[in-house]
Parts: C-alpha cells; structure tokens; sequence
C-alpha cells in the first residue's frame, strides 16, 4: 500500500478498507455500528457496571438517563448491553444475561411490556395465558439467567398513554424488578422523564443523569476528531479546524447523532462525486436542515421527541 493510503488521521479499522472501491467505503461506513467514547457516556457505564456488582437487595436504586432526542442514549444503552453479553454458560448449569435491555413498546401497557421482556430472555409463552402466570414466568426466567439489571429504552413512548396507563405500566416495571431483584435503569427524552412521575416510588428509585447537548468547545472538537478517524476517505477532513467545527454544530445543533448522520451523508456524497475529504463546501452541498428547522417545518413543539 502506498504512503498516500496510510495516513495518519486514520485508525485502524478505516485503514483495512480505503484501498477499496467508493461503493464498498460507502457500504463499510454506513454499515458500521460505531462507538466514541466520551466523559457522560461514560459516566453512565461506569454507574451501570457499579449496579451489576452491587449484591441483590430489596428495592434497589437505578438510574434515569435523559438526553434530547438523537443524542446518544439509545446507542449508549446498545454499547451497555454489548459489554454485558449473552453467556451460553456451557460449561454450569444455565445460561447468564447479566444486562437486559428491551425498547419499550409502541402502545405501552403490562401485557405488552411483559410479552417484550419474555422475548427479550428467550422465554416461550402463550398468549392465552392469564398475565399473572406470564408475569411469573419472567421473574423465574430473570433470576435463572441472574440478570443483574433491566435497561429500558425509550420510556418517552409513554407519552402517547394516558395518566392512568402510565402508571400502570411503571408499577408493573417496578413489581417485576422488586421480585426479581434488580435495579432498573432507563432511557428517555427530556419530556418522556415527565411520564415517569406517574409513579412517584419509581421515579424517586431513579435519580437522573444527563447527556448533555454539546457545546462548540473543545469536548466538542475531540469528539470531531474521533470521528474523523474513523472516515474512510484517503485524505484528511480537518473537522476540527475552527470554521468545520462551527459549521458543524451549527448543522447539528449539538446533537451527536445529527452529527454521526451529517457525516454519514457527507462520506456519500463525497466519494459518489469523486472527492477524499469533507470541506464546508461539501457541507453546504448537502442542504442539511438542522433537527429544529425540521420539527417546525412539520409543526411540532419545539423540544418534542
């Protein structure tokens, strides 16, 4: 391989590919399931692997993980269960699942919140048996499997339910965690912690954690960084210099996601116009409009998930 196809500004996983062909960067890029590591998400590990340690007791404390929308908590809940795999365990008595996590379901109650768990275990069940039987179930599956801690994502689709149902959907979560015991750590927009008041034990089992937005600062350009190694494109994007940085937030608003997508879609256009590296005229090509722009442009509130 040439001087040229070994730059620095790559790591090593974008190395492997930038001899290949546009098609197959494209591909490999938008293909990957990345993590960046940063000092909240980090924060936020830390804490869940201090409650998988911790030993089993009545009523345990979990946590509220609240960021705007797209801004990292439902990868960071992926990259928590991805360091808590699945263990077959062949070699003891039965399988372990130390970190489950499950995405709260679209129209949320007890009966579909204990059917998405049951599949989450791998737990065959009938839906003709009473939810008491079915609710059993899962506390014996969760405790053979000695899952340490429930994750749940998007608690913010408890929005679209009423007061009531709201409750009974956390008290349910609540009884199954009480039972088997575990903490249970969740997920949520900053307007779905509100649903999370409907029952008040919850919530005050919960303390709350936030993945702020970002700031245009130097956070900011390290994490810049950290994405422009992993861009499979043969020549340096300068992501960080001043001008990128503030074209960039601007765009993204500060939204890690937005500006996982942003680069995404300049990686695209980039190398289908025959280009190695992201400029902001590249930027200004792809007639990005920020997350706020959009939500207005549909008429939603302003800070709706």
């Amino acid at each position: 391989m040439s001087d040229a196809l070994t730059r620095r500004h790559l790591d090593d996983d974008a190395l492997a590919v930038i001899a290949s062909t546009a098609a197959d960067r494209i591909a490999w890029f938008q293909g990957q399931s990345r993590w960046i590591p940063y000092e909240s998400a980090t924060d936020v590990i830390t804490r869940v692997e201090s409650l998988v340690m911790r030993p089993r007791h009545h009523r345990m404390r979990g946590m509220l993980v609240v960021a705007e929308s797209n801004n990292g908590k439902s990868r960071l809940a992926a990259e928590i269960a991805h360091r808590f795999p699945f263990d077959p365990n062949e070699d003891g008595d039965h399988s372990i699942l130390p970190v489950m996590l499950f995405e709260m379901p679209p129209r949320p109650d007890e009966v579909s919140i204990v059917d998405a768990l049951m599949k989450q275990v791998g737990q065959p069940f009938r839906r003709t048996d009473p939810i008491g039987d079915r609710r059993d179930q899962l506390v014996r599956a969760l405790r053979n499997l000695e899952v340490k801690v429930v994750m749940g994502d998007d608690l913010q689709k408890l929005l679209g339910a009423r007061q009531e149902q709201r409750r009974v959907v956390m008290d349910a979560i609540r009884y199954l965690c009480n039972q088997v015991p575990v903490p249970f750590v969740g997920f949520s927009t900053k307007r779905g912690a509100a649903a999370l008041s409907s029952s008040d034990e919850m919530i005050n089992r919960m303390p709350m954690v936030s993945l702020p937005t970002w700031a245009l600062d130097d956070a900011f350009r390290q994490l810049l960084a950290a994405f422009q190694r992993q861009l499979p494109l043969r020549e340096p994007s300068r992501l960080t210099t001043r001008s990128m940085a503030s074209l960039i937030h601007v765009l993204s608003e500060g939204l890690i996601g937005e500006v996982h997508d942003l680069l995404e879609s300049a990686v695209e256009r980039a190398l289908t116009t025959g280009r190695e590296s992201i400029d902001e005229a590249l930027l200004r090509e792809l007639s990005w409009i920020p997350p706020s722009q959009r939500k207005r442009l549909v008429g939603l509130p302003m800070g709706k998930a």
